[in-house]
């Protein structure tokens, strides 16, 4: 898969002090990366530098092979913080306006299900509606890089689950996705990585949803399959622990101990941030 997004040592200063420190990131094709961190560390200043809404002062960023030329924005969609438009107009024409073929306009509007309020004017939008529409002016022009800055804002359940399918369907489309939020649980279910931004420095952290079980036997005679991979000779790793109880005991392999390395990303958060806000 192709690098959809290359950071390489990006630095951001204010006042001689670092907000971005070193920053390394890069974003696939078709995957799901989530951006978490403390309110004010800068997580919208590392979105702005990818969109050359902010300079940087050392480092390079490469979009689809470009090094943040006309060619580079023109593969990304983006909302940064709340979205913004012509309230005095439709959503069509917000839409009409962000479009480049007026032929993707449809499709942005049966993929979001925007029909209901898409000809009413945006003044009278609700949060969430305005939010919807925002990410249907992201995707418009089929973008190969959508960065989200806390798209659930707003949204409803309903709304959230349907904005899960889209990423999915983005994904299985080769789009790279970059989304910041403070919604861990939502990050949790649908994000390939994960990447903390904490006192200018990023780190990637493991995503819970990826965790596993190690399980202890006391037999040699195993073989891998599709349920678990083998660790050493008396240990095995999975993530379908009832499935592999249950053949471990259809063949009658006795388990030793079962330890597990779970931990919610909420929890992850709060063993290497804290829990106070800025």
């Amino acid at each position: 898969m192709k690098n959809v997004l290359e950071c390489s040592n990006v630095c951001k200063k204010y006042n001689d002090n670092y907000i971005l420190n070193n920053i390394d990131l890069n974003i696939k094709e078709g995957e799901i990366v989530g951006l978490i961190g403390k309110n004010g560390v800068g997580k919208t200043t590392l979105i702005k530098v990818i969109l050359n809404l902010t300079n940087i002062d050392d480092g390079i960023i490469n979009i689809c092979g470009y090094n943040k030329d006309i060619n580079s924005l023109k593969s990304i969609g983006a909302i940064i913080e709340n979205p913004t438009f012509y309230d005095y107009l439709t959503g069509y024409d917000n839409l009409y306006l962000e479009s480049d073929n007026i032929d993707n306009i449809t499709g942005v509007i049966d993929l979001l299900n925007l029909h209901s309020y898409i000809n009413k004017k945006v003044k009278n939008y609700s949060l969430g509606m305005k939010q919807k529409l925002g990410i249907a002016c992201t995707l418009v022009n089929n973008p190969k890089l959508v960065i989200l800055d806390e798209p659930t804002n707003g949204l409803d359940p309903e709304a959230i689950i349907d904005l899960r399918n889209i990423l999915f369907n983005l994904k299985k489309e080769k789009v790279g996705i970059l989304i910041s939020s403070h919604n861990l649980k939502e990050l949790e279910s649908f994000c390939d990585s994960i990447y903390l931004l904490n006192k200018s420095k990023l780190e990637k952290i493991e995503n819970p949803a990826n965790d596993y079980y190690l399980i202890s036997v006391d037999s040699v005679d195993i073989h891998d399959n599709n349920l678990f991979e083998i660790v050493d000779k008396n240990t095995l790793k999975t993530t379908e622990l009832i499935k592999t109880i249950d053949y471990l005991k259809d063949n009658n392999i006795n388990i030793l101990s079962i330890k597990n390395n779970l931990e919610s990303l909420e929890d992850k958060f709060t063993s290497l941030v804290g829990v106070q806000n800025d």
